[in-house]
């Protein structure tokens, strides 16, 4: 049975999770649905908000996302979610394969996230 997690989204989640746990947001869920492509999920709580980490196996697609709940002790409405995309986005965000678009990809999720937590209430 194959369990391994993709080398891109583990690059990409170590990379979010230091920004994240420099700001106090702890893992709330994390998912991998072999049977789906390998896609994964890592999803964050804090600030009254969560942020989830995707990759679509499939499509081999790395994305953010966040949702602002009604109430914290509540999971997000998918209608809640939100995508993080970086402002003028170059790299591609589809068909990632470890290397050099791959790193472009993460780092400007990585600039989306801190613009997005420095501006977070």
């Amino acid at each position: 049975m194959e369990r391994a997690l993709d080398p891109v989204f583990l690059r990409a989640r170590t990379v979010i999770e230091e920004v994240l746990d420099s700001v106090g947001y702890h893992l709330a869920a994390e998912a991998h649905y072999p049977d789906a492509f390998g896609s994964a999920d890592a999803e964050y709580r804090g600030r009254h908000e969560r942020i989830r980490l995707v990759w679509d196996g499939k499509d081999q697609w790395l994305g953010l996302s966040v949702a602002r709940p009604a109430a914290s002790n509540q999971h997000p409405r998918a209608s809640e979610w939100q995508p993080l995309e970086p402002q003028g986005a170059a790299a591609p965000q589809q068909f990632l394969r470890p290397g050099s678009a791959a790193d472009e990809r993460i780092a400007e999720l990585r600039e989306a996230l801190r613009r997005h937590l420095g501006s977070a209430v």
